[in-house]
């Protein structure tokens, strides 16, 4: 059912998809000691990041391993969001090597009274200079005239999914990284972003899910843009 087409999948087929991942969700939560449900989505966000990784490397080949990946992030997004911030545990998830403390300087510092400039921390999620959306029209616009669509706001549509996307903390920290390897988290929460503003943009998200071409085109522009934008944050 999951890798019909998606022209073909109807609420029946949704509501037996949800059949087959409530079970587990369940189980999941009569799970009564807390480090139990977080060792178990740590295995599975890790397991989820691993398999799309290497599948951009290589072809594994494993019809059930492929399967079992579609059913892992169908879980993990049911799975209950987690309450509160976890502390960190300082054996496992921070490692400090090499450290020395050295005093380097001791005295007084005098500060210079003069005028500054204060640079805000998100100046780089902002609507883009005029440069950006001058060119970003243009693109939007061949796009069109190619695919025979006419989404005249589909500049601000863009915008809204790169708000979504800088407010996830990972994408933020892994837009560090060059575009290749940033791709790969772009591809793991685009759907979630687009499936979230539906509401919103009901034909250009609809149009985004099932046509495969016009979703390809999509990602050709929008990637690039949340990429420097959030490498900016």
């Amino acid at each position: 059912m999951f890798f019909k087409e998606t022209k073909n999948q109807g609420n029946i087929d949704l509501a037996k998809l949800n059949g087959f991942i409530d079970p587990a969700v369940d189980r999941y939560n009569a799970l009564t000691e807390e480090q139990d449900k977080m060792d178990f989505k740590g295995a599975l966000s890790k397991f989820i990041r691993l398999y799309s990784f290497l599948t951009h490397i290589i072809k594994l080949g494993d019809e059930k391993l492929h399967k079992f990946y579609a059913y892992a992030k169908a879980l993990l997004r049911k799975l209950p969001k987690d309450t509160g911030e976890r502390t960190p545990n300082l054996d496992n998830d921070v490692s400090l090597q090499y450290y020395r403390l050295q005093r380097s300087y001791e005295g007084t510092i005098d500060l210079v009274k003069e005028d500054g400039v204060l640079y805000g921390k998100t100046s780089g999620t902002g609507l883009p200079l005029e440069d950006e959306k001058e060119n970003l029209s243009a693109i939007i616009q061949k796009l069109n005239e190619r695919l025979g669509t006419n989404f005249t706001e589909m500049d601000k549509v863009l915008e809204q999914f790169v708000r979504d996307m800088a407010g996830n903390e990972e994408m933020v920290l892994r837009a560090k990284n060059p575009i290749d390897l940033f791709k790969i988290i772009y591809d793991n929460n685009i759907m979630d972003v687009v499936l979230s503003r539906m509401d919103e943009n009901t034909k250009f998200c609809e149009r985004y899910l099932v046509d495969e071409e016009f979703r390809k085109e999509v990602d050709k522009i929008l990637l690039p843009l949340v990429h420097t934008r959030l490498s900016k944050i």
